[in-house]
């Protein structure tokens, strides 16, 4: 699991939905998905961003338009080519994550140590806890 430390910037809610809206120390902004609420998720409060490595998506090159928001600039570290899957390490301004993708998605965009990529996650799939917590609230 990947984890990153933030701060809740902006907490919006509809019915039993909310998005949660929290920055890095970098000032990269994310947005989580949750239904039932926010709950104790109020801005200014720290927490942990998770994300699973399967659920991290790669770009190379230029975007174009896309509706993902979560958007992680990055380097690679390493590339761990399998068979039939590949483990990336990425370096995101200091903070490191891992994506995992298919070995042939990995070859499709001839990626190598030292490539720029933009590492994409779904709202839905970034979860968050509270820093006191034991895990997801």
């Amino acid at each position: 699991m990947n984890r990153l430390d933030a701060s809740v910037v902006a907490v919006n809610c509809e019915a039993s939905l909310a998005l949660v809206e929290v920055e890095l120390d970098n000032g990269t902004r994310l947005t989580a998905m949750m239904a039932g609420g926010a709950g104790a998720f109020v801005p200014g409060a720290r927490v942990t961003a998770g994300f699973k490595s399967a659920e991290v998506s790669l770009a190379k090159g230029a975007l174009g338009r896309i509706s993902l928001r979560n958007r992680l600039v990055a380097t690679i570290d390493s590339l761990d080519l399998g068979r039939l899957m590949a483990r990336v390490t990425l370096d995101c301004d200091g903070h490191k994550i891992v994506s995992l993708i298919t070995a042939r998605a990995a070859s499709d965009l001839e990626l190598a140590p030292g490539d720029a990529v933009t590492a994409l996650i779904k709202a839905n799939e970034l979860s968050l806890w509270i820093e006191a917590g034991d895990g997801p609230c």
